[in-house]
């Protein structure tokens, strides 16, 4: 089952940017925003 998950990522500027993702736990959350940001520095992932 998906659940949907809110990856934090802090941006070179410092910003702590959100974004939304489709996945089935949260280590695939993770990956999932790897793939399309691989150099993003993930702060934290909370399942909505």
């Amino acid at each position: 089952m998906t659940e949907k998950y809110l990856v934090y990522h802090q941006l070179k500027s410092g910003v702590v940017k959100q974004v939304a993702v489709m996945a089935s736990h949260k280590e695939k959350a993770r990956e999932e925003h790897l793939k399309t940001d691989p150099k993003s520095k993930i702060t934290h992932i909370r399942l909505i």
